[in-house]
């Protein structure tokens, strides 16, 4: 790399506690606001539901209601002043945020980092021109310069020419629009202002049509408008997971390096309508025969199956390359208003027709403009991985090439794909008698995309091997029988939420219970579980916590179950 960033080893000891881990805030005046304001806005809360219960409006819920309790980023961050009957909830939250505030300032922190980590935040925070995220699946940070960042980034942008385009300034000239031959900052600002203003409008405009037509009360428009909204914005990780093990990524040239794009439309002005078009669509995903609900539910099919339908047949495991940068956008519209015709009266709609819908769907995916480094670019192909209205339209483009491919008669009949076939997103697990044959299933899928984008890589194992699929890995023996366990990618740096984090003990608690938990579930036997127990044990102990199989005793989890979580009351 040209671009190489030096670490002392303070700062390498503070980075190898994870992205998770949560140095111990120190109480100062800032922190003494933040809580009093917490407090303030829990004051509002209750006097508002108060408020709603003497009422009683909770009886006849609208359906804005109904949207905002299912839409949580519909709620506003601004809360009116709740009337007041009477001083009872007034003092009692007066008393109790004074309670609260004394117990602060009365109370002595430690620190949770030592010497050499405090050192090392001290130095990374006065370092000037790196760059630190997140790789894309390891759970480790990825260190570089600012520069190495922003040519990482433009590169992958350049380099798929088919997929992303620059939008050059323009200014209209005599009733023409030109190019700007030498633009400024200021060219670039009012070019991406004037953008934004326009997708906002379009997004509003939008939704006062179809609550004009559909006669929905003025609070569901009011739910979805979108005012003072920025333009998405371009971040990419690195996939360190492709990187083989044991290659140090510092000796990798920029443009060897994959990254994953993603695209925040976190206060955007097509969020809002993602939103609601997210919340209707998504249930659709239940009648789709293959959608895994959780990534573990195909083990509980493969358990079904019986040794004698088994024998014969190997696990395989293959993913769609890049789905949702090469899903094509229009069909995908196409394809989600099909299904959703097929099962409209038994989703919540909140009121809208399939033709609003559509509607939706357009402006949300083609308004596929976003901002880095400044300067406005457009996805001209696929959907944005960061708006919450691709995942469920991607699924669903990919069932449909599914339904016309390996759940056609006779085909289905015949094939092992009869007995198992499950897909967690981009992600799907399958039976063949051989290679052969799982990449010919694939490619019968892959033949029904008229682009000819949606292509697989197949894992298919050779001989007795397991094959990893989500956190499993999964084996098929010469006799029938399925063999499961724990899988963790050997790229991984066994990073979790370290016993050192300032998080609350049960928390931790929970994270260790959870991961024995899965080691138990995933298991098929005896010897997988001591063999998954024992990744789980390394995973533990390489992040500070003593003695983890302390929370893997069977009691403790039967109290856990039992215990009963207590209500606050004020009294």
């Amino acid at each position: 790399d040209s671009h190489p960033v030096e670490l002392d080893e303070n700062e390498i000891s503070l980075l190898s506690r994870g992205p998770g881990f949560a140095v111990t805030p120190r109480i100062t005046k800032k922190l003494l606001h933040d809580v009093e304001i917490n407090i303030a806005q829990a004051s509002y809360a209750l006097k508002w539901r108060a408020e709603m219960e003497r009422k009683g409006s909770r009886a006849q819920e609208s359906d804005s209601q109904n949207l905002k309790m299912a839409c949580p980023k519909l709620q506003t961050p601004f809360i009116s002043v709740p009337p007041t009957h009477g001083v009872d909830l007034d003092v009692m939250m007066h008393n109790f945020g004074k309670f609260v505030i004394d117990i602060y300032r009365n109370s002595t922190v430690k620190t949770n980092l030592t010497k050499s980590q405090q050192a090392g935040l001290k130095s990374l925070r006065q370092r000037e021109g790196i760059h630190i995220s997140v790789s894309d699946k390891c759970g480790d940070f990825v260190v570089s310069t600012a520069d190495a960042y922003r040519e990482l980034t433009i590169h992958h942008l350049k380099s798929n020419v088919d997929v992303y385009k620059w939008i050059e300034p323009t200014r209209i000239m005599k009733g023409i629009s030109v190019h700007v031959i030498t633009p400024t900052d200021i060219t670039y600002k009012n070019q991406l202002k004037n953008k934004r203003d326009c997708i906002e409008k379009e997004c509003n405009d939008t939704i006062q049509e179809i609550v004009q037509r559909r006669g929905l009360d003025k609070r569901f428009l009011n739910l979805l408008l979108s005012h003072n909204t920025t333009l998405p914005a371009i971040y990419t990780l690195v996939k360190t997971h492709k990187i083989p093990p044991g290659v140090d990524i510092a000796s990798k040239k920029l443009e060897e390096l994959k990254v994953r794009p993603i695209v925040s439309c976190t206060g955007s002005p097509t969020e809002r309508l993602a939103s609601l078009a997210t919340r209707i669509i998504t249930p659709l995903l239940e009648f789709i025969p293959c959608h895994l609900r959780n990534i573990h539910e195909h083990l509980g099919k493969l358990r079904e199956l019986a040794p004698t339908d088994l024998q014969g047949l190997k696990f395989y495991s293959a993913d769609v390359c890049a789905l949702f940068t090469n899903v094509n956008v229009e069909r995908s519209i196409e394809y989600v208003i099909e299904l959703a015709s097929e099962h409209w009266r038994e989703i919540e709609t909140f009121g809208l027709k399939l033709v609003d819908l559509h509607l939706v769907l357009e402006v949300v995916l083609r308004n596929s403009y976003f901002t880095f480094n400044k300067r406005l670019y457009q996805q001209i192909y696929g959907a944005f991985i960061g708006s919450s209205v691709s995942p469920p339209c991607a699924m669903i483009t990919v069932y449909k090439l599914e339904r016309e491919s390996i759940y056609i008669d006779p085909f289905h009949l015949n094939s092992p794909v009869r007995h198992l076939y499950c897909r967690y997103v981009d992600d799907s697990g399958s039976l063949a008698r051989n290679e052969a044959e799982a990449v010919a299933n694939c490619l019968r899928i892959s033949e029904r995309d008229e682009d000819g984008r949606i292509l697989w890589e197949v894992d298919f194992p050779e001989g007795e091997e397991y094959i990893p699929f989500l956190d499993t890995e999964i084996k098929i023996t010469v006799e029938g029988k399925v063999s499961t366990r724990y899988y963790r990618k050997p790229q991984n740096k066994g990073i979790s939420l370290n016993y050192q984090s300032h998080h609350q003990m049960s928390t931790k608690e929970a994270v260790a219970r959870n991961f024995y938990n899965t080691a138990r579930e995933v298991s098929s036997g005896p010897q997988e579980l001591q063999y998954s127990l024992k990744k789980v044990d390394s995973l533990l102990t390489q992040n500070g916590y003593p003695n983890p199989r302390k929370n893997d005793d069977p009691k403790r989890r039967e109290r856990t179950k039992k215990k009963k979580v207590p209500t606050a009351t004020l009294r």
